[in-house]
């Protein structure tokens, strides 16, 4: 169970690390970029605004960009199979364990050494039987993590300083070779990126006995050879969309293996599929027709030598002069999610994966709420995010119904305009606030006059004055718009679209950035349990380009000080929740089970002691809890991690072998089962 404490103290032993969802040893693509040995960056990473600090493994990042670090992982779970002795097989090639090493889930070890100054290797798999070498961007798993499928956890083998690489280690590897000069220019190219994808969308998948390792290569092949992709993005990509089709599928180092020996040994030209490159070098014959000199000057048409690089207020979601749209049903938590943006942008501080650069001040005006819940809101908001309310209120101005009457856009006399009233408003308020730079008007319906939402002419013109006054303001400038209702019924609703809003579709065409707001979906609920209070964000259109996976939101209700209780938006992980939940539904019963030394309790007094003692679970019935056991526990399909108050590490299986179902817990790597529980076999009745 790696908390915050836990990977703060393995970083200090000079490793770079990032982590990895709890219970699994699967990076996400960016882990190479997220590793770090920074006590700030790890703060973040491992950061929750409501418990403090999540339950992540621990990932570490190996080679040049990992501090120099190279890991050498003994595989001992095949010795019997095989008849082999992977850690023989170690010490026989010039290993040694007077150096950091850890155990792993599964009864193995990796030992830790510095890699030679200016020397990288590459990664390594059966350098020796039962050998791997992890090296560059390569990744090992930190002591305090647990592997879900063995049902075991890391544990710090022998406490050590990380100790050089053995010297006759070294002609056993691989030094990393300059990437190969592709005909495309460069490494990866953004335009045949998706048209590897869908080659690995629909090309045959790889079937054991029917020639799969072959398939692999050449399909491997085809990525860095005739899409000239770089060996880390073709490993991703098929990791993504050709691997889950294998069958079996293929593990990721030796799928990492197979993309390394393409990137080695294809041959033929790189790039070659490129789009970019399909063009080079085609010749165009002139024009029969010339025109005369008119004595236009064309210099302004030429291609800009000097191009300026986007600036973003909050990357990839806000831009100066531009327009985003954060479109969303009723009650999803729009108003409560741009309070947290407010507050974050005004600290500096990053919100949630959104990048925010630098601090400046906002104008929010809300005709549906008063100033007061707004700013209750926003108390919340500070208050639980641990933020300087005196410094969000010198730097948020609120308006609302309450205290001014504003209207963005109005249709009078067969004309569609700003009020005059409203933008000599608007333009005094940034001339006094420089740092003024975001305006949110929430929601865009209430803002407006004598205007048909579902005709789209007249909502284009809306958008034209809203895209005229951000620009002439240079301000972003938000708007929220609704969703119709039932919407989600349809059969054709795409959640991803950016033409979701009700009425006309020129909302979504006229502004730069779309960004859809959503409760869960009936899919989502089947992987995390309905939870009420969860949303998404899903950027659905992006102008500038970057439009990142959606991420999960929850509407956590704090109460601030004054008694009352407000929503606040913080960001989640639903997986990790529906985690957590189960975890300390397997602690509850653990404690009980050890506590009262009891050999068998049922379901429905398993989940009375649940129902009780975990606050987790309070206000759940226990029948509902029943049902969770039972389907925790179904058949043996999980084992899950527990930990005694005295530190002892144990796994809480199910023994399928009894004619009742036994669950015992299981200490990790030694002993017997202690005080089993039993559950009732399926289908009888308590």
């Amino acid at each position: 169970m790696a908390l915050l404490a836990d990977a703060l103290a393995f970083s200090q032993r000079g490793l770079k690390i990032f982590p990895l969802p709890y219970g699994e040893k699967r990076p996400d693509n960016q882990f190479i970029e997220l590793a770090t040995d920074d006590p700030t960056k790890i703060n973040q990473l491992w950061a929750d605004p409501v418990t403090g600090s999540r339950e992540y493994n621990i990932g570490v990042l190996c080679g040049s960009g990992g501090n120099n670090v190279l890991i050498v992982d003994i595989d001992t779970k095949h010795d019997q199979r095989f008849g082999r002795s992977a850690i023989h097989n170690y010490l026989s090639m010039g290993g040694h364990f007077d150096t950091l090493t850890v155990k792993t889930a599964s009864g193995g070890l990796q030992t830790y050494f510095h890699v030679p100054t200016g020397r990288s290797f590459r990664n390594a798999q059966s350098i020796v039987p039962g050998v791997d070498i992890r090296c560059e961007n390569g990744y090992g798993i930190g002591p305090g993590s647990f592997a879900i499928e063995s049902g075991g956890g890391y544990e710090l083998e022998h406490d050590l300083p990380i100790a050089d690489l053995p010297p006759v280690i070294v002609p056993l590897l691989k030094p990393v070779e300059p990437r190969k000069i592709r005909l495309n220019g460069h490494a990866d190219s953004e335009k045949a990126i998706p048209l590897f994808v869908a080659y690995l969308q629909q090309v045959e998948p790889a079937i054991e006995g029917q020639g799969g390792d072959t398939h692999t290569y050449n399909v491997a092949c085809m990525g860095v050879r005739d899409y000239g992709l770089s060996e880390p993005t073709v490993t991703m990509l098929m990791l993504e969309h050709f691997n889950p089709r294998c069958e079996p599928p293929w593990d990721i180092d030796e799928l990492k293996h197979k993309v390394e020996n393409a990137d080695s040994y294809a041959i033929g030209e790189a790039g070659s599929r490129d789009p970019e490159n399909l063009l080079n070098g085609v010749s165009y014959k002139p024009s029969a027709l010339v025109m005369s000199d008119t004595g236009l000057d064309l210099s302004g048409y030429r291609l800009l030598t000097d191009i300026p690089v986007t600036n973003w207020l909050i990357h990839p979601i806000a831009i100066p002069g531009e327009v985003t749209v954060l479109t969303g049903p009723g009650g999803v938590g729009k108003s409560c999610w741009l309070i947290g943006m407010a507050c974050h942008a005004i600290m500096g501080r990053d919100y949630g994966p959104f990048t925010i650069k630098s601090p400046f001040d906002i104008f929010m005006h809300n005709p549906e709420d008063s100033r007061d819940i707004i700013s209750g809101r926003v108390a919340a908001t500070t208050d639980l995010y641990r933020m300087d309310l005196d410094q969000i209120s010198n730097h948020l101005i609120i308006s609302s119904h309450s205290n001014q009457a504003l209207t963005l856009v109005q249709y009078d006399n067969r004309k569609m305009t700003t009020p005059e009233a409203t933008y000599r408003f608007l333009n005094e308020l940034k001339d006094k606030r420089p740092d003024l730079l975001m305006m949110i008007f929430d929601p865009l319906r209430k803002m407006t006059r004598g205007i048909n939402e579902n005709d789209n002419a007249m909502m284009s013109e809306v958008m034209g004055c809203v895209n005229a006054l951000a620009t002439s303001l240079g301000v972003s400038i938000w708007l929220t718009h609704h969703t119709a209702k039932h919407f989600m019924a349809r059969k054709e609703f795409d959640p991803n679209s950016a033409d979701i809003s009700v009425g006309a579709g020129a909302i979504a065409s006229s502004a730069r950035i779309v960004i859809n707001m959503l409760p869960q979906l009936e899919a989502d609920m089947l992987v995390h349990g309905k939870r009420d209070e969860y949303f998404s964000i899903r950027i659905a259109k992006n102008s500038y380009g970057p439009k990142p996976d959606l991420t999960w939101w929850e509407r956590h209700i704090h109460r601030w000080s004054n008694g009352q209780e407000y929503p606040v938006a913080i960001a989640t992980d639903p997986k990790q929740a529906m985690s957590m939940l189960n975890r300390a539904l397997v602690h509850a019963i653990g404690d009980f089970i050890l506590d009262s030394g009891q050999i068998s309790i049922t379901v429905n007094v398993a989940a009375s002691v649940v129902a009780e003692n975990d606050q987790l679970h309070e206000g759940i019935s226990v029948r509902t809890i029943a049902e969770k056991i039972r389907t925790l526990f179904k058949r043996g399909r999980e084992q899950h991690p527990y930990r005694s108050t005295d530190g002892s590490a144990y796994s809480v299986q199910l023994d399928t072998e009894a004619k009742t179902h036994q669950i015992t817990l299981v200490p990790l790597g030694y002993g017997a089962p202690v005080a089993p529980m039993i559950l009732a076999p399926e289908g009888t009745n308590e």
